[in-house]
């Protein structure tokens, strides 16, 4: 005992009571050595104490006190360490020592100590029944898997309340709930889950869940293995009820509702594995399955017999679209492709579309062999139609688009080719070089006019076509019309008609059109109308010209032989050409030929009838009449046979000129016989009147060829003139040399003398007047004989002998007999020579007017130098004349000409062509300027429209080297001079080179633009040739080309989506979203493919997400399911490939168009499973760490070396992620706290070797 314990005085005298009272057999409690048995035992042996409360009396000193209350406060300590461990005896016993103290200290801090230990309790017990069903709570309704230990971690939570319960009726009162409470609640949980499966869907992931938790709860609380079986019956008519409804919804074709169904029962084949009949449940399955396969089957086959028939009426196209559609809607069911592969209806809807692309082949093929016989286009609209009426059929429009197309641009061609026909003919037909087959034509045109129905795939195409054609064949109608109607058929224009009936026999020849183009009948017989009466205008013009009657009644008997000549020419010429009056030209060349035999008989008559008389006669003017009458028909005769010889022919005698000669010549021998015997006999008055006559018939020599007349006088003169004088002969030997001046002399010395030189004077005058006379009558024979052409020499020879008229009517007037003759032998050949003139000049404007310029030009260079030599001696008016004529050639050839070629279209130059011209220009432009100036003008006004016709083949759209305006250009090009057409053909050389590079370009254009991908470039192209309907073959083209692009797009795509290449699939998802924005409204065919694509995006976004959702987020992860990992890798790093695409394309409407629907939500949804799965494992770790579990530790350090390396990637990937205030971040944000695998070993490494782990015991987790 210590000093301080010996000063304590109480306890002093509580130790001495204590020794007073334990003096006589005490009773010596060693709680560690003694038995309790053997002390009771003693105990009880012991004397009984009456008294208690007299013998014990509670003291106790106020170190006692501390002592007490320290080592309740130790009990308070260990209590609550034990309720933590729920060690309730021993608390119990705690507690029992308290009460104990309790009622033996009555001290309140007693009291106020177990009031708190009770508090703790009460607390501990309160707040261990909430953990235990909150976590009950928790596992059964928000946790995906409910494992054994949870189940056996709710049963110690049961234990628990099992042993507190007598701690409960001894301390605690009705506060603290009963141990069957956790039973309760855990049944009101199940019966919960029980009513929320009952409203669930068999196929529903959660009812697998559910299910397992019930079942696994089941098996250690048979209490709700009723409540589980109930569950599983109502499942079982679920199931009973869906199968049922299979066949109704495959016949109505709500093939995913079938799909659901089939889905549904192999999602229950998982989702009640172990929970019912596998067996039947894969029965009904595959019976569902072969159900849905077969309807597809029969479906198809059903329809075989169609394809049979030579055509499809719409109600067959129908049935099969209706078919075709409902296996589409099979194949983009993508639901389906989890019980039914997509290759199985894949196989069956190639197999039925095969057959329709067949059927389609086969009518193009028909097509294809239409278009190489003839008549094509008539059966073409029947089948055209087919393939319309096919294609009506979406899926069938797609995939022959290109065909179809081809199709008909092979159609267009045709009928391209068919215009180019009928071109080819109607250039035959213009040109007029060829015979044109007139079958053939028509047959053509008529192929044409069956072509109207293409108008409505190709519009404007028959219209251009057919109203070209028409067009060219009406104006070229038109234009003969035209030409003929124009042509001058008078009889100065016989040459003409040949070119008029070979335009009017043309023409005709077109009559075989009239069923295509009636309206050019009108034209025809307008044309034969005008043909026919203008001839039989000629034809009565000629009978009336040539009349017997009028004949008849001619003083002088005279025959136009020059207009007959061309009556002749003229009737021969209709007469040749069997033109349909045909008989009134023969019946007016019969009257001509009868004319002309009856003048032909007349003259000689009457000629015979002069000749006689001359021979007989002795008066010397009446022989003189008659010889000029003579010789003026003998002329006539000649210039007859020379001139017109069609007239000469019809005369009865053919050699009548020559029996003239013969005539002549036999009376001029029998003359000179006759004069030499009267020379003889010096009959001077017989000889002199020979001489006369001899002198008269002087005329008629021109037409001998041998003895003259005029020799016989010149003869027989000297030796009449040899018995005068030789004043007398050299008056004669003047007159002789027309010296009028000597003879005037010479006469005027006779007259003078006497009676001698008087008598010679008078036989002087004689000769004087007979030379005069024979000068005057030689002069006007001259004029007379002035023909077809004007020789020179005979107008000189006219002009001196007029000069020497003039001489002797100054010098020997009054020696004269008849003076006044001169005068008027002056006027009357002054007179012919002008008539002739004249009529030259007509001939010279009609050469003009012919455009035979160089026989004009010849003609009037004759016709000047005469207008020279005749000087004087021609008229004011001939003179005007001539200059007239020159201005009329320059108007011709400046004016008209250059006009006619300067308006005329060059398609005119098959009938008018140039080079006729230009070789008449060439022929005489070194003789007169104009003709090199005109030349000129028509040359550039000819180039200038070739040229034109160039740029318009140049700018003619679409650009064709083969175009309308090179086809004229080439037509007309031949009809031009070497050196104009050589030049020209070079430039359409290069014109059709720079078309051919225009159509480079234009190719160039379209698939650089195609090829660089500019959708805006392509679609503005597309627009360009859309607005031209010339340029649709280019539109066509770009269709073709875009559409694909389209497919190579849809084909990459699907190839990226196979190699799961994410990203570089949305790359070219982004290119034809692209394509269908710009271009959807042009092209109608990008909606298939882009339908097509976004539901395989949304299929893959619904895969990876049902994958990763199913897997990654699965409770249990064994460690060897690598394959499961890749899955979910893949699937992750799809996820996060959508989550890209969306941020990189925020606020945009590509993402409305391509995501699917909810896709935001969705992805939230997933970020916060992400969280709870990784807080759930947060928890269980903290809790493993804190209860050293090394089960959760294992299993945590499973999951965590499962997916280590998808986390790694995950946040490797966004680290190289440039937008990160984004769906990422948030991805990141949950997985940035997670400790790789390595660290965490590293961690859990550390707690073994006893380093202390973080304050709250998660570093582990928290690390990075």
């Amino acid at each position: 005992m210590t000093d301080q314990e010996k000063s304590d005085e109480s306890f002093m005298n509580l130790f001495q009571d204590m020794l007073q009272k334990t003096k006589k057999h005490p009773l010596v409690l060693d709680p560690l050595r003694d038995e309790p048995q053997d002390f009771l035992n003693e105990l009880i042996r012991s004397t009984t104490i009456q008294y208690p409360n007299e013998v014990f009396q509670f003291s106790i000193t106020e170190k006692s006190r501390t002592i007490v209350q320290k080592q309740l406060k130790n009990y308070q300590l260990s209590l609550m360490s034990t309720v933590k461990r729920s060690e309730y005896p021993l608390i119990k016993y705690y507690l029992d020592q308290m009460t104990r103290l309790k009622k033996f200290l009555q001290e309140d801090y007693i009291e106020q100590i177990y009031s708190d230990c009770i508090q703790q309790l009460k607390k501990h017990l309160r707040e261990e029944y909430q953990e235990g069903t909150s976590k009950l709570s928790q596992c059964l309704m928000h946790q995906i898997f409910v494992t054994d230990s949870d189940i056996k971690q709710y049963q110690t939570y049961i234990n628990h309340a099992q042993s507190a319960e007598e701690l409960r009726k001894d301390h605690l009162d009705s506060e603290v709930v009963h141990s069957s409470a956790f039973v309760q609640h855990l049944i009101k949980k199940v019966n919960e889950m029980n009513d929320d499966l009952r409203e669930k869907e068999i196929d529903d992931s959660s009812v697998k869940v559910n299910s397992d938790k019930i079942q696994l709860v089941t098996k250690h609380f048979p209490e709700i293995k009723e409540t589980y079986e109930s569950v599983l019956q109502s499942f079982t008519e679920k199931i009973d009820l869906k199968v049922g409804s299979f066949e109704n919804y495959l016949h109505t074709n709500q093939f995913d509702q079938c799909a659901t169904i089939m889905k549904n029962l192999f999602d229950v084949w998982n989702i009640f594995h172990h929970h019912l009949d596998e067996e039947n449940i894969k029965m009904k399955y595959f019976k569902l399955r072969e159900d849905f396969l077969s309807y597809f089957s029969s479906s198809t086959k059903d329809l075989d017999y169609l394809f049979k028939q030579t055509k499809l009426e719409k109600p067959d196209i129908d049935r099969i679209n209706t078919c075709l559609v409902n296996l589409e809607t099979a194949l983009n069911t993508f639901s389906l492709e989890a019980p039914i592969r997509e290759q199985e209806i894949k196989q069956i809807y190639d197999s039925f579309l095969s057959k329709i692309l067949k059927f389609f082949e086969n009518i193009v093929q028909k097509i294809n062999n239409a278009l190489n016989k003839q008549n094509a286009l008539e059966n073409l609209e029947k089948l055209i139609e087919q393939l319309d009426l096919i294609r009506n059929i979406s899926s069938v429009e797609f995939k022959t688009s290109q065909v179809y197309y081809a199709t008909l641009e092979k159609l267009f061609g045709y009928i391209y080719q068919l215009r180019r026909d009928a071109e080819e003919l109607l250039r035959v037909l213009f040109q007029g070089g060829e015979k044109i087959d007139f079958e053939k034509l028509p047959q053509c045109l008529s192929n044409l006019k069956s072509a109207a129905w293409i108008e409505k795939y190709r519009a404007g195409l028959y219209s251009n076509v057919i109203n070209n054609v028409e067009q060219l064949i009406f104006q070229h109608v038109e234009k003969l019309k035209k030409a003929i109607m124009s042509t001058n058929l008078d009889l100065d224009y016989s040459h003409e008609l040949e070119h008029v009936l070979k335009r009017l026999f043309d023409l005709n020849d077109m009559k075989q059109l009239t069923n295509i183009l009636p309206t050019i009948n009108e034209h025809i017989e307008e044309a034969n109308s005008w043909f026919q009466n203008t001839t039989n205008h000629i034809f009565e013009s000629i009978h009336s010209t040539f009349s017997l009657e009028r004949l008849k009644q001619q003083e002088y008997k005279s025959l136009d032989s020059v207009k007959a000549e061309k009556a002749f020419n003229y009737l021969n010429a209709c007469k040749d050409a069997f033109i349909p009056n045909r008989n009134d030209c023969l019946t007016v060349i019969d009257h001509l030929e009868t004319f002309v035999k009856n003048f032909s008989d007349f003259i000689q008559k009457e000629m015979e009838t002069f000749f006689d008389i001359i021979k007989k006669s002795l008066d010397t003017n009446e022989i003189l009449d008659k010889v000029r009458i003579l010789s003026s028909r003998i002329q006539e005769i000649s210039d007859i046979e020379k001139a017109s010889p069609r007239v000469f022919s019809h005369f009865p005698k053919g050699t009548i000129f020559q029996d003239w000669q013969t005539e002549l010549s036999s009376y001029c021998s029998e003359l000179a016989t006759e004069m030499a015997r009267l020379c003889a006999t010096q009959r001077t008055e017989a000889l002199n009147t020979k001489l006369s006559t001899a002198k008269t018939l002087s005329k008629l020599d021109k037409f001998l060829e041998s003895s003259k007349f005029i020799d016989i006088y010149n003869e027989y003169q000297k030796l009449f003139f040899s018995q005068t004088n030789d004043i007398g002969q050299q008056v004669i030997d003047a007159i002789k040399n027309f010296d009028y001046e000597g003879v005037a002399v010479k006469m005027m010395t006779l007259k003078s003398s006497d009676e001698v030189g008087k008598h010679f004077y008078a036989e002087a005058k004689r000769p004087l007047n007979t030379g005069l006379e024979q000068l005057i009558e030689e002069t006007e024979n001259l004029a007379i004989m002035i023909g077809s052409t004007i020789p020179r020499e005979d107008i000189k020879l006219i002009v001196n002998n007029l000069k020497r008229m003039e001489r002797a009517k100054q010098f020997i007037e009054k020696h004269l007999d008849a003076p006044h003759k001169i005068d008027e032998s002056i006027q009357n050949v002054k007179s012919i020579i002008e008539e002739r003139i004249k009529r030259h000049l007509v001939v010279v404007k009609a050469l003009i007017d012919n455009h035979n310029f160089s026989e004009a030009d010849r003609k009037i260079e004759s016709i000047t130098v005469v207008r020279n030599l005749l000087g004087k001696y021609c008229t004011k008016e001939i003179f005007d004349e001539i200059e007239n004529l020159t201005e009329y050639q320059n108007n011709v050839v400046l004016t008209k000409v250059v006009t006619k070629y300067s308006k005329m279209d060059i398609s005119g130059y098959t009938l008018n062509p140039p080079t006729d011209i230009f070789e008449r220009f060439g022929q005489v432009n070194q003789t007169n300027p104009i003709y090199n100036q005109a030349l000129n003008e028509i040359r550039e006004k000819i180039l200038a429209k070739f040229r034109e016709e160039l740029d318009k083949a140049k700018s003619s759209q679409p650009p064709n080297s083969e175009n309308i305006h090179i086809r004229k250009f080439e037509s007309a090009v031949k009809y031009l001079p070497e050196a104009m057409r050589n030049a020209l053909e070079v430039e359409l050389k290069h014109c059709k080179d720079d078309i051919v590079q225009l159509i480079r370009d234009n190719e160039i254009k379209l698939n650089n633009a195609c090829s660089s991908g500019d959708v805006r470039n392509i679609k503005s192209i597309l627009l360009e040739y859309e607005n031209a309907q010339e340029l649709q073959s280019f539109a066509n083209k770009v269709k073709a080309l875009v559409l694909t692009q389209i497919k190579e797009i849809v084909e990459k795509i699907n190839g990226n989506f196979e190699r799961y290449e994410i990203r570089e699939a949305f790359t070219h998802v982004k290119k034809l979203y692209n394509y269908k924005i710009e271009l959807e409204e042009l092209i109608t065919d990008i909606d298939r493919p882009y339908s097509e694509v976004r539901l395989r995006i949304i299929k893959i976004f619904d895969d990876a997400y049902l994958s990763f959702t199913n897997r990654f987020l699965s409770a249990q992860v064994s460690i060897g399911e690598n394959e499961s990992v890749a899955a979910v890798e893949k699937s992750l790093i799809c996820l996060t490939e959508f989550m890209k695409f969306k941020d990189d394309h925020i606020n945009q409407l590509i993402l409305t168009h391509l995501l699917p629907d909810g896709f935001n939500d969705r992805i939230d949804t997933l970020i916060r499973k992400i969280r709870d799965y990784f807080n759930e494992h947060e928890a269980k770790c903290v809790d493993a760490l804190e209860k050293i579990h090394t089960d959760s530790l294992l299993n945590i350090l499973t999951i965590m070396s499962t997916w280590n390396s998808i986390l790694t990637k995950i946040k490797i990937y966004y680290e190289t992620y440039s937008n990160r205030n984004t769906s990422m971040l948030s991805l990141i944000t949950i997985l940035q706290p997670l400790a790789d695998h390595s660290r965490m070993l590293s961690s859990i490494s550390e707690l073994r070797v006893g380093r202390p782990m973080g304050r709250d015991g998660t570093n582990i987790f928290r690390e990075f």
